[in-house]
């Protein structure tokens, strides 16, 4: 039933911009408890289940100037980083499916952030990561979902990414034009 829970967190917000009934409100996984409020915000000192208690964070509490700290750093360190973050990932998450579904889950955080904010520089790294990283494909969605099993959360934090940075994208046009 956990992972369950986690696939349904992952889609959080995508039923908007179909139209849909938006879904009772969900309770996010609890991620094992670290000690992420006395570190210092920087991408050595993340872990996996840290990303996990930042999207919790923001979900879930008031937006808090440690947040905002964590967002920023984070983000600028994705900017600087790109051309060798794949890399650095698997160096700081010593296995290749951690590494990019840490990727994937910083990008979600960084996106359900823009959208909290709107500032542009949030959702530019997630496009520049998606683009340029490859860490959303759709061949890797189709057969992550067929599969079934644990592969389906990974699945479905790709799908989340793409519909909500197209809605992101939709809304910037409908600004724009107005």
């Amino acid at each position: 039933m956990e992972v369950n829970a986690a696939a349904l967190c992952s889609l959080h917000g995508c039923e908007d911009h179909f139209g849909l009934q938006r879904l009772p409100e969900l309770q996010f996984p609890n991620p094992p408890l670290t000690d992420l409020i006395s570190k210092k915000p920087s991408f050595k000192n993340l872990d996996h289940g840290d990303i996990l208690i930042l999207r919790n964070w923001l979900h879930n509490s008031e937006n808090t100037q440690q947040l905002n700290d964590w967002a920023e750093v984070l983000m600028r360190y994705l900017e600087i980083n790109q051309s060798s973050l794949l890399k650095k990932a698997l160096a700081q998450f010593q296995s290749v499916s951690i590494a990019h579904q840490s990727l994937l889950e910083l990008s979600v955080f960084l996106l359900d952030f823009y959208f909290e904010g709107h500032d542009l520089r949030f959702l530019n790294i997630v496009l520049k990561m998606i683009d340029l990283l490859g860490i959303v494909s759709l061949k890797s969605i189709t057969k992550d979902l067929r599969e079934k099993g644990s592969k389906i959360p990974i699945a479905l934090v790709q799908l989340r990414l793409l519909i909500l940075s197209e809605a992101a994208l939709q809304q910037l046009c409908c600004v724009k034009t107005s």
